[in-house]
Order: C-alpha cells, then structure tokens, then sequence
C-alpha cells in the first residue's frame, strides 16, 4: 500500500501526522493539512499533557467512518508514569484514571476490537496482509541518536524482500528506514507498553 509521507508539525504530533499518512493511505481525498492533525490530536489526547493515546488514534479514525482495531499490552494508560510526571499536580493527577477509562469506554462502546496482549511482528504482518496501515507505539531512540527516551508513533508503509518500510513523522521524507524483521520487532513498544493502531479502509 502506498503510505504517503507526513511530517508532523508540532513535536508532539506524531500520533496525528502518523494517523494522517493512514487515513490518506486509505482514502486520498484525506487532506494532508495542520488543521486536521490538530483537530486528531484534540480527540487523541487525554488532557493535561500532550501524549497521544492509542484508543484516542482509533476512535478518531472511526469517527470519520474508517475501519480500525487495537492491539494493546495493558487495559492502562500508556507510559502512566511518564504521563504522571509532567502532570500538574492535584486535579489532573486524581482526574487521569477517570479521563482514561472514560476514553477507552468511548472506544469499545464505538465497536472498535481491542485485544489486549503482547503486540508481535505477526501483528504488524496480519495488518499488511489485510490491507490496513499499521501505527505502532515505538521509543523515538530507534530511529534517531539525537532524540531517545521518548514515546513516539510511526507507519509501517510496507514489506518486501528488503524489509519493512517505516515512516518516522518526527524526520523528513528521505529519513524513511528499512529495518529487518529483527528491528523491528525490537522497537515494538515503549519502556514495556506496546499499542499498534490497525487503521483499514471506509466502513
């Protein structure tokens, strides 16, 4: 599938620009524009930090009336203690459980399949082979010396002989890698919590 290549805006819009490549991968009347990242990010966030949840990429995408499924490690937030850390403290610390419960029942309540377990490369190959893009949760560190320790969100655009093609949206469009089988099931997942958003075609 041709993924067309997205660079993020805002250095905590990759979960949007990564969304965006899927949607107009799968439909090319998608716009590719700043206002439609912002407008993903405002529905895929939980408050009072930046991050992008997974459950919020799908149900963005299911909103505007695409297929899409979840494959999760845990029924928690992701990266929670990194979340918690750049909280403030009092209301939006008490308030994070509630904020993300209330996400993923929006979610599961929309019809969006979640499967909670370990996210394997069959994962990613499954996605492929049925024709959705998937949006995998990585750590920025695989892709890049200069930025590490950080949870991020990247395209696998396709697979061949080479390997498997990922569009990092935090790079230019010539900064595309080719990882082998072994490295990419390596960057699965950050600090132990792994997401893949399996975005498919108009319902």
């Amino acid at each position: 599938m041709d993924v067309p290549f997205y660079k993020q805006t805002l250095d905590f819009s990759c979960g949007p620009a990564c969304l965006l490549m899927a949607l107009k991968a799968q439909d090319a009347a998608t716009p590719h524009s700043f206002e439609l990242e912002v407008d993903l990010w405002r529905e895929a966030t939980i408050g009072a930090v930046p991050a992008t949840m997974p459950h919020g990429l799908a149900l963005a995408a299911w909103r505007r009336g695409f297929s899409t499924r979840l494959v999760v490690s845990s029924t928690n937030p992701p990266f929670e203690a990194r979340i918690r850390a750049r909280m403030y403290v009092g209301p939006w610390q008490d308030a994070l459980g509630r904020i993300w419960d209330d996400l993923r029942a929006r979610t599961l309540a929309a019809g969006i399949r979640e499967e909670v377990r370990p996210v394997a490369l069959a994962d990613v190959d499954r996605a492929l082979d049925a024709g959705e893009v998937p949006i995998i949760l990585t750590d920025t560190g695989h892709f890049s010396e200069d930025e590490k320790d950080i949870p991020h969100w990247v395209v696998v655009g396709e697979r061949s002989h080479r390997g498997y093609v990922v569009h990092d949206p935090l790079h230019d469009t010539a900064a595309r890698a080719t990882l082998n089988a072994k490295d990419l099931e390596a960057a699965l997942g950050y600090q132990g919590d792994q997401a893949l958003v399996a975005v498919g075609p108009r319902r």
